[in-house]
């Protein structure tokens, strides 16, 4: 759906594996967004396919209930900037949860959940995000390339595909929602107040690096009502 959907295939499973598991010991675990997952909708099969097989309904369970340490990588979680770039079904249906949640919609500015970046309008000449703060996250996070460095365009993009990932998938993806915000402004502030100027990429460069990680585990998100990950709006 976007250059971020070949990572998968493109690394090698060991490789992706050790990746994963080290961004998402970068962050606290808490506890799953929306409340407890469903025990009734356990039993049906609703997750996406080609994820691991060893995540099971009842290993599910007992890492919602909090009976499960999650040190395995079978039930790790994360969608692409590509699937929320909206317009397609699986993600029209996630966008609608996200926003009965937080009010956030893919027309929301950049601004509504980032309180720093995601950079000048203008980058050295260059026109990179038209509306400062104030671009869409629609406009950020459906165009993976384009005027501009691209770390700072893809630590944009990645940061706000966890932050919708950590308000849906919760523990299963691993840090919350604030703890983005946190790790992409400390980021960007460091870069911006330091190297901006001179185009280097420094801290910017690793956040993009281990929210990407994090971003590509596995969507478990689909077009079904029977979901186990939407809980906030009935699915309307």
């Amino acid at each position: 759906m976007s250059d971020d959907t070949k990572s998968d295939q493109e690394k090698s499973k060991k490789q992706l594996d050790e990746e994963r598991l080290t961004s998402r010991r970068s962050f606290a675990k808490t506890g799953i967004a929306g409340g407890a997952v469903l025990m009734s909708l356990l039993s049906r099969p609703v997750l996406g396919r080609g994820l691991d097989p060893r995540c099971t309904p009842s290993v599910l369970a007992s890492i919602a209930a909090g009976t499960s340490l999650h040190e395995g990588l079978e039930c790790d979680f994360g969608c692409t900037p590509g699937f929320w770039c909206y317009g397609q079904p699986p993600d029209i249906r996630a966008w609608a949860e996200i926003t009965a949640g937080t009010g956030i919609t893919h027309t929301s500015p950049f601004s509504d959940i980032f309180p720093c970046g995601p950079g000048p309008a203008e980058f050295n000449g260059k026109d990179l995000f038209p509306d400062g703060p104030a671009t869409t996250l629609q406009d950020i996070i459906c165009v993976p390339n384009g005027a501009g460095p691209a770390f700072l365009k893809q630590s944009a993009r990645h940061a706000i595909a966890a932050w919708l990932n950590a308000q849906i998938l919760g523990v299963f993806f691993g840090p919350s929602p604030g703890e983005i915000v946190t790790a992409y402004c400390n980021a960007f502030d460091i870069w911006y107040n330091g190297g901006a100027m001179d185009g280097s990429s420094g801290p910017l460069e690793s956040v993009h690096s281990e929210l990407a990680a994090l971003n590509e585990q596995g969507c478990p998100l689909n077009n079904e009502c029977d979901n186990i990950f939407y809980q906030l709006t009935g699915c309307l």
